[in-house]
Order: structure tokens, then C-alpha cells, then sequence
């Protein structure tokens, strides 16, 4: 069953909010964003669990460099800021034109007591990805599906050496509601 968008989620699941088209501009609500899926290991599928199906959203304001965003986990409301990059020329004013998310601040609340199972390691895969200064490449699968896939900063190698590469970085899947 799908819930309303009542409280902040991050961005990473903010991000595919920020890309897709906005209703904002004509005084409606912004849409709402549902975490489908949440890969953290390679090995697992990232569909969440159904205690978790359906209570992770997230809803976008672009305020003029500046997206706010606000949702929930499973577990607990959130709110933060983050930036958008893109597009640039003619190609910068599409809908579509973010390709990158950099999330400034988020803020969750406390989750209850009654935050377990597959919820809790929803809200607690959610949390670690979604945190002040992450930032995330954003692809548009379709235009309602956006995949939030984290770049983490390179760490500093010696002249002459390679970083290792992250074959399978984490990632956050979309669905516009």
C-alpha cells in the first residue's frame, strides 16, 4: 500500500527527485520518490524487505541552487539540503539534466522501539549511505526510475600507484509514485 510522503528522507533518495520533472513551478506538491531497492552487497538483491516495501519516500523543493528534501525511512522522518550538477548548454534546462548529487545536510530522527527486522536494516543501510557530503552519480532508467549510485572520493595514492576501484558501489533505487 502506498503511504503519503509525510516526513524527510535523504538523498539519496533525493537525488532522483531533484532529476525528474517537478510540478513546483505550477504550485502543486512536488512528486513523491519511493525507495524500491537498496544494493549494499553484491552478492544480495537489494529489494527491501516487506516490512520495509513502501515506507521509504522522499519529496524534492528546488529552491534556487539549493534542493530541500524531506522523507522517511522505515524507521524514522528526515530532512536535509543537497546540490544537483548536470547538463550543461542548451541540455541544462531538460528535466533530466542532473547527473549528480551531493547531499550538504540531513538530519533523522531517532527511530522507535519498534524498529526491527527488515526494517531496521532498511533504515540502517539508508542512514550510512545518506550522510553529509555523499554524493551520488544519478542515472534516469526511465521517467519514473531513478538509480542513486554513490561516488565515494578516491583516497590519495602514491605517484605511480592506482586507487583500488569500486567494481560495485552502493546505489539507491527510485519509483516515482
Amino acid at each position: 500500500m502506498r503511504r503519503p510522503f509525510r516526513s524527510p528522507l535523504a538523498l539519496a533518495v533525493a537525488a532522483p527527485l531533484l532529476l525528474g520533472p517537478t510540478l513546483a513551478s505550477c504550485g502543486a506538491e512536488p512528486p513523491t520518490w519511493q525507495v524500491v531497492a537498496v544494493y549494499t552487497d553484491p552478492a544480495l538483491p537489494g529489494d527491501l524487505p516487506l516490512d520495509a516495501a513502501g515506507k521509504a519516500n522522499v519529496q524534492v523543493k528546488q529552491r534556487g541552487d539549493t534542493l530541500d528534501f524531506t522523507g522517511t525511512t522505515p524507521c524514522a522522518t528526515l530532512t536535509g539540503q543537497a546540490t544537483v550538477g548536470g547538463a550543461t548548454g542548451p541540455a541544462a534546462d531538460a528535466p533530466d539534466a542532473a547527473t549528480s548529487l551531493a547531499l550538504t545536510s540531513i538530519t533523522f530522527d531517532a527511530p522507535g522501539d519498534t524498529c526491527v527486522g527488515g526494517a531496521r536494516h532498511t533504515h540502517d543501510q539508508l542512514t550510512e549511505l545518506l550522510q553529509p557530503g555523499a554524493t551520488f552519480e544519478v542515472r534516469s532508467l526511465s521517467d519514473t526510475e531513478r538509480l542513486l549510485i554513490t561516488t565515494p572520493t578516491a583516497p590519495a595514492t602514491p605517484a605511480g600507484t592506482s586507487a583500488d576501484v569500486l567494481v560495485d558501489p552502493p546505489s539507491i533505487r527510485l519509483m516515482r509514485l
